[in-house]
């Protein structure tokens, strides 16, 4: 038998490698950033210089050199004088002027106070990256500045400036460097104590968190789940279970629910017991599972009688008796209306006991107020915590303030919403897809928002829909469905929902139907 992980070990396991991820990555985006601060400005620094120099020198001077091979000895002296006071008063590694040519640079001036100091004329071959910089340098239109930060020789920042003559040309280059001493040890100190107050903190908080966590969530949880694995055993008792969990939460209404559903199967029980063919005891079963899920739904409309600023319908046909997929749709408050469309994985019973777990979580987590990204997640943990059949299901959420028509959406990897703008048709919405729901824990889900105008309408869908196939194993498509939708784009939801079967039966035909056909739409009026 695989041994498996217990709730408590996979809590603390979770939350150890979330402590190890944040410090990885808080420490190595501070190295970075402190790194890459620290080295560009260096390179302003020492840019600084190397304009003011480019502007002080004069390039005729320099052009007449290019053509003659000689200079005014005093100029020459002037700024060489000048080069080693600003490498004395700014601390400049080298200070330097040059010709480049095709293979080499020809110094001009050198402003480095040492024995290597190279003298006019001399010739000396290209730094790394220096000839490419000098290249862009002396473009028909140049750029201000050229900088280049490297660490091959400790790490060292450089700055390029063009000398120009008095018509515009360049002649020359002006360079300098600058050595960032000590840097690596500045970066790995405040790495090291960043890193500590993270460690001590992330210690802290799991101490916390895992208590309040195993107080609310695990306990109540096991507990959970050793009275469902008794249910079956219990299903020809007469005595109703009750399960001793009163957390006030989320997972007390769970707990209730399964309470219900073990009424209801009990129930169902004891008018099963009083048919003996095995057939008609199949097809009570399943009836029985049918009813139970076509309750789960809401099926009476007009749904909202008492509001008419908006109006929604919807429709679930599953492949066999009971299917995976299912829709809701509820009034969080006055003013915000929830939708909710999607698609379990897997067929039959075990999917529709699944959808109901899905629906119920979800249902729960949106009316006490959470944005449509929390209700996924926090459904996600519940549901992957008690998930032994490895089910998932695929998601759409959206709140709709009913007043403006504004909707925070987050789809978990289901099909894309379809919009119908006022007085247009509809169009698909090809929004961002985040993980399914059920399949990992931990799992960050994100939000995006549109505004449905008045007069527009919102059409959800399965994929039962697109992918229903004829006898020739044809798809029938997006387009196919976009049509079957603008075919009557004014039309009140029903009949909407109507077109696109009807559509979808056509193109089908008698071939057998492998998949559930859920529709929802919502048209603001």
């Amino acid at each position: 038998m695989k041994r498996k992980f217990s709730l408590t070990k996979m809590v603390i396991l979770g939350l150890l490698a979330l402590g190890l991820v944040l410090i990885i990555s808080i420490s190595a985006a501070t190295f970075f950033n402190y790194k890459m601060a620290t080295m560009d400005r260096y390179s302003k620094f020492v840019f600084s210089y190397t304009k003011v120099a480019a502007d002080y020198i004069d390039g005729d001077v320099i052009r007449e050199y290019e053509k003659t091979g000689k200079i005014d000895e005093t100029y020459y002296n002037e700024v060489l004088k000048y080069l080693n006071t600003v490498i004395e008063k700014a601390e400049l590694t080298y200070f330097y002027v040059y010709i480049p040519h095709e293979d080499q640079i020809e110094y001009i001036w050198d402003g480095e106070n040492s024995e290597s100091q190279a003298v006019l004329g001399a010739m000396d071959d290209y730094s790394e990256n220096g000839y490419e910089s000098t290249k862009k340098i002396f473009k028909k239109d140049p750029p201000e500045e050229i900088s280049i930060l490297n660490d091959r020789y400790g790490y060292v920042a450089t700055a390029l400036t063009p000398v120009f003559d008095s018509k515009g040309e360049p002649v020359a280059v002006v360079g300098a460097d600058v050595m960032i001493h000590n840097l690596k040890e500045e970066i790995f100190r405040g790495v090291l104590y960043l890193s500590l107050i993270v460690i001590v903190s992330m210690i802290v908080f799991i101490g916390i968190y895992y208590w309040g966590n195993k107080k609310l969530v695990i306990e109540p949880i096991q507990k959970l789940n050793t009275v469902t694995s008794e249910l079956v055993e219990k299903l020809d008792m007469e005595e109703e279970i009750h399960i001793d969990i009163n957390t006030a939460d989320e997972i007390e209404s769970l707990a209730r629910s399964f309470e219900h559903m073990h009424e209801e199967l009990r129930a169902y029980i004891s008018e099963n017991n009083a048919i003996t063919a095995e057939k008609e005891r199949i097809e009570t079963e399943l009836s029985w599972a049918t009813k139970i899920q076509a309750n789960m739904l809401p099926s009476i409309f007009p749904a909202f009688p008492g509001r008419n600023e908006f109006d929604v319908y919807a429709s679930m046909d599953p492949a066999k008796e009971v299917g995976g997929d299912f829709y809701d749709f509820f009034l969080i408050d006055e003013e915000h209306l929830g939708l909710v469309i999607a698609d379990v994985s897997g067929k039959g019973v075990p999917a529709a006991l699944f959808m109901m777990m899905a629906k119920i979580l979800i249902s729960i987590y949106a009316q006490e107020g959470l944005s449509p990204s929390e209700t996924l997640a926090h459904a996600n943990k519940a549901i992957c915590g008690h998930n032994d059949e490895n089910l998932f299901v695929t998601v759409w959420l959206g709140i709709m303030d009913i007043s403006t028509g504004k909707i925070v959406a987050s789809n978990a990897g289901h099909e894309y919403p379809i919009i119908k703008k006022k007085n247009g048709e509809f169009e698909m919405l090809q929004d961002k897809h985040c993980f399914v729901v059920g399949a990992m824990e931990e799992i960050k889900y994100k939000e995006y928002d549109f505004t449905l105008e008045k007069g527009g309408s919102l059409f959800l869908y399965t994929d039962g829909v697109p992918e229903a196939t004829d006898n020739d194993k044809e798809l029938f498509g997006v387009e196919r469905m976009l049509n079957a939708l603008n075919s009557e784009p004014e039309a009140a939801p029903e009949q909407i929902l109507k077109n696109v079967r009807v559509s979808v039966d056509k193109f089908v035909g008698d071939a057998p139907q492998f998949d559930d056909i859920t529709m929802l739409c919502i048209k603001l009026l």
